[in-house]
């Protein structure tokens, strides 16, 4: 997923639900949305309405990020189903710019 999320809670979000590396993401399908993370998903612009990923947990992931408090920089991110790494995170961060 590529991500971008203002302070404000405003953001950019494009994904797929395909396990592939984010250099082949836009060779394919993509969910785009876009809204603020305190609105309801309902609220949010999203282009694939029929996309199979899930808003809710979008939301949740999205809640996450923030957290992290690295606004207003575009964020390369890959979600797995289980903890990787040391700190056994389900979120990887590859790029921020």
């Amino acid at each position: 997923m590529v991500v971008k999320i203002q302070k404000n809670g405003d953001f950019i979000f494009e994904a797929s639900e395909l396990k592939i590396p984010l250099r082949h993401m836009y060779k394919h399908s993509l969910l785009f949305c876009l809204g603020n993370i305190s609105d309801n998903i309902h609220q949010w612009f999203i282009h694939k309405q029929r996309y199979g990923l899930n808003k809710t947990i979008i939301k949740d992931d999205l809640l996450t990020i923030y957290n992290y408090q690295l606004f207003d920089k575009w964020l390369e991110i890959t979600k797995y189903p289980i903890g990787v790494g040391i700190k056994n995170n389900r979120i990887v961060f590859w790029q921020i710019k």
